[in-house]
């Protein structure tokens, strides 16, 4: 596969789980708590304030690619990207326009996080 192919599947990919989240895709993906404008504003200090953008990226896109969708909502709840009805905070949709581009940016990082089981491990060693 060329670089091309693999940064489209890469964001088909991101932008699938996206839809999928906001639509309120499968029973337990969505189910976050959060509340105000910017990702770093709706997530409580203990769950990941603390945290870069870049790493939010990291962990997310993670999730994604582990095909886990009880990681998927645990990420999702640490980013404060859905609240507690599992609607889209307006968080929610600055960070999908953000994480478009920060895939774009990235395809070395997510070409090595790609294989299922590595994700889910990033992301449970991240968890934490």
């Amino acid at each position: 596969m060329n670089r091309k192919s693999f940064i489209a599947a890469l964001i088909a990919l991101s932008l699938l789980g996206l839809s999928c989240n906001k639509s309120g895709g499968n029973s337990s993906a969505g189910n976050s708590t959060g509340g105000n404008s910017s990702v770093a504003n709706t997530t409580p200090k203990s769950s990941g304030a603390a945290m870069s953008d870049d790493d939010k990226h990291k962990l997310y896109q993670a999730a994604m690619f582990s095909g886990d969708l009880k990681l998927v909502t645990q990420v999702e709840q640490k980013l404060g990207l859905f609240d507690a009805n599992k609607k889209p905070t307006p968080a929610h949709d600055q960070f999908k326009k953000e994480h478009k581009e920060w895939v774009k940016q990235h395809p070395e990082w997510a070409k090595e996080f790609s294989d299922r089981e590595k994700a889910k491990a990033y992301v449970n060693s991240h968890l934490s």
